[in-house]
């Protein structure tokens, strides 16, 4: 319950309500005679031990791009939040896709039908939102994805993490509200291309820096001065944030910039100390929350090709960690290391690297170890988490889903829950050495 966990206070501090600064919690304990009389819940989609949830951003889509990874994506069953622009407002050169151009749309539909979640990118690529009238017409583009989640793209006044007002005063976020959309991105990425520990929840130290610019310096094919360069501009970010790392950048002797950029330092490491990641406009963490709209944080991920690959991967596994991330699936600058889609002889290609790693993540998925999933899909699953009840009773233990909630996953020993009785239907999984229970809501 401490506002400074989360991203948004970096720069929308008067959008989050300071919750209150105690609460009384009961603690019940009460002793087992062995761990396997122990139950628990899972937080994750089917009791994975890993959450996967991408969030790509349209800015470098093309509709040649966006078939190819919607083909690999189908064929490895990976899923994510594909944030799209709802129209194109074509611009000189600039022609970014959007729904309104039929190919790139049914590539949309085809990841849509495949279980990804559909997302606002803002109301279209250019900066300045468009008249309320055609932001209605645009909205109603995407009713048919029953898009609950808003990304914000580029730097306009209207969106969310700025002034989030359109043109006639009205909030951004009571104007979406109607179309469903309860989820917003912060606009921070809590750690910039992590290569070693990808899960949003971990708690970084400033040491991370020099491990991740000495491992990302190892992964680079070719070892070029500007993709060097490129790290420790990277680096910098982490230690002061985008915005003042640009300022020093451009003014490095400039004593304010500096001063300014070490006041931030101080704020960042508070957030990255204990990240809440999750949370509501209350100020409180998703477990805590009682707003119905829901913000993320995420880290960022420039180089999928070698931040995905399978030991990074087994190691988010092991921690039981979530990657929360924001991508560029699409972009194909020269450098950033391991792009997703590479050019070769005129024609574009999904890199032989980037479909191993989404090969090793199937792999993964089938065994139960990891879940590749939507935010939208991951917010039903947390929220069954934090609000389903599991409790001790005098013969053994009583959980309750909520009622309209989704699908809570009891785990335990298989002795442990196969004497079981469930007021009406349940699903039990055997994985390994433990037996997963679905618990339906209201079961």
């Amino acid at each position: 319950m401490d506002w400074r966990r989360c991203g948004l206070s970096l720069w929308g501090r008067q959008k989050l309500i300071a919750p209150p600064t105690k609460q009384r919690l009961p603690v019940h304990r009460d002793r087992l005679s062995s761990l396997a009389e122990c139950l628990w819940l899972e937080p994750y989609p089917s009791g994975a031990r890993a959450a996967i949830c991408l969030t790509d951003h349209a800015d470098y889509d093309t509709v040649e791009k966006l078939e190819l990874l919607a083909d690999l994506f189908v064929k490895t069953d990976f899923r994510l939040t594909k944030s799209v622009f709802p129209h194109s407002d074509p611009v000189g050169s600039k022609c970014e896709p959007g729904m309104d151009v039929a190919e790139y749309a049914a590539a949309v539909a085809r990841l849509y039908e495949h279980g990804s979640e559909i997302a606002y990118h803002g109301f279209g690529p250019r900066v300045a939102a468009p008249p309320v009238e055609e932001c209605a017409r645009r909205a109603a583009a995407l009713r048919r994805f029953q898009p609950s989640t808003w990304i914000d793209h580029g730097t306009g006044p209207y969106l969310f993490s700025r002034r989030g007002l359109l043109g006639d005063g009205r909030e951004l976020t009571r104007f979406l509200e109607p179309h469903g959309v309860r989820n917003y991105w912060s606009y921070v990425d809590i750690w910039e291309n992590p290569f070693r520990d990808l899960s949003t929840w971990h708690a970084r130290a400033d040491r991370e820096i020099l491990w991740d610019f000495v491992s990302g310096t190892r992964r680079l094919r070719p070892k070029r001065p500007g993709q060097l360069a490129t790290l420790l501009v990277q680096a910098l970010k982490n230690l002061y944030g985008t915005d003042h790392a640009t300022a020093i950048r451009r003014a490095p002797l400039g004593v304010a910039n500096w001063v300014a950029a070490l006041r931030h330092r101080r704020r960042l490491q508070a957030l990255r100390a204990s990240p809440f990641v999750l949370y509501g406009l209350d100020g409180r963490d998703f477990t805590l929350s009682q707003a119905g709209t829901w913000v993320f944080d995420t880290v960022l991920l420039n180089h999928p090709t070698v931040q995905l690959r399978p030991a990074v991967i087994d190691r988010l596994r092991e921690d039981s960690g979530l990657l929360l991330g924001h991508s560029y699936l699409s972009c194909e600058h020269s450098h950033i290391a391991g792009n997703s889609v590479i050019g070769s002889r005129g024609r574009l290609r999904v890199s032989p690297m980037f479909a191993a790693n989404l090969k090793h993540i199937a792999e993964r998925q089938r065994r139960g170890d990891v879940v590749s999933v939507s935010f939208a899909a991951l917010r039903e699953s947390l929220m069954a988490f934090s609000r389903a009840s599991l409790s001790r009773t005098e013969t053994g233990w009583s959980a309750l889903g909520e009622e309209r909630g989704g699908v809570a996953v009891v785990a335990g020993d298989p002795n442990a829950l196969s004497d079981a009785r469930i007021r009406g239907t349940a699903t039990t999984i055997r994985r390994n050495d433990l037996s997963l229970m679905h618990l339906q809501p209201g079961r």
